[in-house]
Order: structure tokens, then sequence, then C-alpha cells
């Protein structure tokens, strides 16, 4: 019936027996797109000289110079034998990997290759060294979820700000990151790693400083807002972040109030682990005689300005004081990551979990083991 009304065009039967021919996709040769690459970035002779071996080693491992058919799990793997050879974690992070990420970043640009291997790759510092160990796994038999993709996935929410709901599939199912950072979070993995980055801080110079946060709808609770520190002003729901930080501004010691909390809340507990010869640097609203003395019972000096009320002005250098800028600006680069900037968070063990995550960030990049 179908020819009879003049309609030759294949039916679903025909086409199930008979699919449309489609030519295989040409090999991404590693020799013409290197050539390219050469060209595009005008390297240098020494960079040449210096990166096209790595990249040999790599297809002779795969086995393939088709670039086309390179995966994230090569990578990995080649990066893993490269740790376990004599080859420093510097040499690694800056020569091989450094090429590969290079190389595929300008493809996937150029779309000479459909997708970028090697973008999770160095991205996953936190799985190499002595912090592997502090990530608990989950009892039983269950076959576990790679960790690399469940912390990628973790940083992803505290980058994007996104649902849990709306996390990609590539980083596994939002249920296994959920809980794991969960129960990371309960065994405490987040503070022990913090404490593993500051262990030994450059503590000549230490400031104590607070921020106010912004409560989202979606973040308040109606019941018991104080329990999650949480606090109402004019403006709404406000929680406050409290922080110490060293002399290069990294974040030693963080905690979180409701917003209407007073500066003075928890500085004896912040400055507990104040070292001798430190100078601690604060704002007016840290202005206070048990803190002075609390700095110098520990063996340290506190450079604050006095009030202008105060009978009694102590010793303040204004040029020292110059310096408290770097806890200023530790603050603005906890807060590019979006999920710290706004409070989404209804319990405050989550919300200071992601706090101390941008803080493990901020250390991780001044460390230069990830980009």
């Amino acid at each position: 019936m179908q020819n009879a009304r003049k309609d030759y065009t294949p039916n679903d039967k025909v086409a199930a027996r008979f699919p449309e021919y489609k030519p295989p996709k040409p090999a991404k040769r590693f020799d013409v797109l290197w050539a390219e690459f050469v060209d595009a970035k005008e390297l240098a002779a020494s960079t040449k000289k210096k990166w096209e071996p790595c990249f040999r080693q790599l297809i002779k491992r795969i086995g393939t110079d088709d670039m086309s058919r390179v995966t994230e799990q090569h990578l990995l793997d080649w990066r893993d034998a490269l740790l376990a050879s004599k080859a420093s974690r510097r040499n690694v992070q800056f020569g091989y990997l450094a090429a590969v990420r290079a190389f595929f970043r300008w493809a996937k640009s150029e779309k000479k290759l459909p997708t970028n291997p090697s973008a999770e790759v160095t991205n996953s510092a936190i799985m190499r060294g002595p912090h592997k160990p502090m990530l608990p796994g989950k009892p039983g038999r269950v076959r576990r979820v790679n960790d690399r993709c469940v912390l990628n996935g973790i940083f992803w929410v505290l980058r994007s700000v996104a649902p849990w709901r709306d996390l990609p599939e590539n980083y596994g199912p939002r249920t296994t990151c959920y809980n794991r950072f969960v129960r990371w979070r309960r065994a405490g993995v987040w503070g022990h790693i913090m404490d593993a980055l500051a262990a030994g801080p450059d503590a000549a110079v230490q400031m104590i400083d607070t921020s106010i946060v912004r409560v989202h709808q979606h973040g308040a609770c109606t019941v018991n807002n104080n329990q999650e520190k949480m606090g109402r002003s004019r403006g709404g729901l406000r929680s406050k972040i409290r922080a110490v930080v060293d002399t290069n501004g990294l974040p030693v010691h963080l905690a979180l109030t409701p917003g209407e909390a007073h500066d003075n809340r928890l500085c004896s507990a912040l400055l507990s682990a104040l070292l001798p010869k430190t100078m601690l640097l604060a704002g007016r609203g840290h202005e206070a005689d048990w803190i002075r003395k609390l700095a110098r019972l520990q063996g340290a000096w506190a450079n604050i300005p006095p009030k202008r009320n105060r009978k009694d002005p102590t010793c303040f250098s204004p040029y020292l004081y110059r310096a408290r800028n770097l806890i200023e600006r530790s603050f603005n680069k906890i807060k590019q990551c979006r999920r710290v900037a706004t409070r989404y968070d209804k319990l405050a063990a989550n919300y200071l979990a992601f706090v101390k995550l941008a803080s493990i960030r901020i250390w991780l990049r001044a460390n230069g083991s990830t980009p």
C-alpha cells in the first residue's frame, strides 16, 4: 500500500533491517595534531623537546596514536604509574600532566577532538599524598564508587551552587556524593585535612575577623533557627563566618555563629592555639581587655586599634596593622565558591563543612597542587 501511494520512503521495519551506512570517523593521529599544536601555540624548541617524549610514553602505554581514543582512565593510570616510578611529584604535575592538559585543552577548543579527557585529571590533587587515608569507606562488600569522582562532584557543587539533584552523571549517583559528603563530615574528615594542611603555618602573624553571609530562603529553618547558627536582622536571616588566618592569608581555624552575634564570641576557642612571639591583628570589634590578656598569656602581642572612648590607650602600630588586608582577601577567595557566598544548607554542620572545603581548595592552590 505504501508503494501504491507512490511513497517509497523506508518504513520502520525496513530501516531496522537495513540501517543507514555511517562511515567510520577518521583517526586523529598524534603526529598531525602535534604539528598543528606546535604551530598554533608557537612552542619554543626547548618546550617541544621536553613535551614530545611525554606523549610518546603515553602512546606506548595505551598502544595507539589515535588521540580520540584516549580516555580519562588512560591518563589516570598513566599518572599513577609515573607516581609509582622514580619521577618526582613536581615533574609529574608540572611536566607530564601540564603537557597533556595544554594539548587536549587546545584540541577541544579547536574542535580537533570531541572531548578533553584531561579536564578532571589534574583537579584531583586531594587524592594524592597523605590525604587519601583520611577518607573512610563504607563497611561491607558493596562495590565502592571511585573517591576521585565523588570528590570532583562535591567540589562541583561547592563551586556551582547547584542542588545535589542537578549533579552531572559523570560524577556518579547524586545520593552517593551527598551521603559520602555527610559521612565524611560526621567523621571529621574535612577538619582533619584542614589540620594536616595547616600543621606548620607561618605563625609570625595571625589575624582574626568575621564575615556575614546571607541565608537563602531554601536554607532557612522555620524551627530552631538559633540551633543552626542563623540570626535575624533587618535584612533577614544571616550567619557569620569566623576565621583565623596565618601570615600568608591561609585559613587556620574556622567557626560559625548567628549573624547578630558579637565579634568577640568564640575568640577564646579560635585563639587557643596562638604561638609565642606571634602578633595578633584584629579589628575594633575584637578590642577588649580579656582578648589582650589571652594573647599575652600565650606569649603573643595583640595589635588592635583602641576604641576612641578608651581611657588608657594601648600600644598600637598602624603600619603593621596594614597587613590585616590579607584576611579580607582570604574571605574574598572563600566566597568565590558560590555555595559559601550564600548559605543554602539548613544544617550548620554541612555549611561549615563547605567553608572548610573552600579553605582546603585555597591551601591546595597555594601549594601548587591544583590549577
